[in-house]
């Protein structure tokens, strides 16, 4: 399995990442999809059994709602279980392909906007069903908030980088 937090990132646009909406730690939130923002909630990982949990609802993971094998089924968070509704595959594709029917992971309508619901839908090779996984590395995390990085803050903003040490005026 992959170990680590990731963002899934939507092909639909830039940015875009599976999001628990409003880090609500609640089973039964439909997921959706929201611009990068650094948050746990966009902060996913595979646990052994091939479930997604996401940081900042632990116990909880991404699951097909009522267990449902019809099409447009949301999507939501769940308590842990061992039903193949929670199983999930990334295939060589990049679709996130559920255990329960073979269905995958689609952002509705393939709109690239924040809060754009998601569904399970079959395979159609669409941009709505790529998914990136994003290692968190890149972020530096203190306490749940999103830091830049010292040297990308510098890199951005060239009025704040450190004067070249010199001859001892410091």
């Amino acid at each position: 399995t992959m170990s680590g937090w990731f963002n899934l990132e939507s092909s639909v646009g830039p940015d875009l990442c599976l999001d628990v909406p409003y880090a609500k730690a609640d089973a039964e939130t439909f997921v959706w999809i929201y611009t990068r923002n650094g948050s746990d909630a966009q902060m996913w990982r595979f646990d052994e059994a091939g479930r997604l949990e996401n940081k900042c609802c632990p116990g909880l993971v991404l699951d097909v709602s009522g267990g449902s094998t019809a099409e447009r089924t949301r999507v939501w968070t769940y308590a842990k279980n061992e039903t193949p509704a929670q199983k999930w595959t990334l295939t060589k594709d990049g679709e996130l392909q559920s255990a329960l029917n073979g269905m995958v992971l689609d952002v509705a309508e393939g709109k690239a906007e924040s809060e754009t619901a998601c569904h399970m839908f079959p395979i159609n090779g669409t941009p709505a069903q790529k998914w990136k996984m994003v290692p968190i590395q890149e972020a530096a995390q203190v306490g749940g908030a999103f830091v830049v990085k010292p040297e990308e803050e510098a890199a951005q903003d060239p009025s704040k980088k450190e004067p070249e040490a010199g001859g001892g005026e410091k």
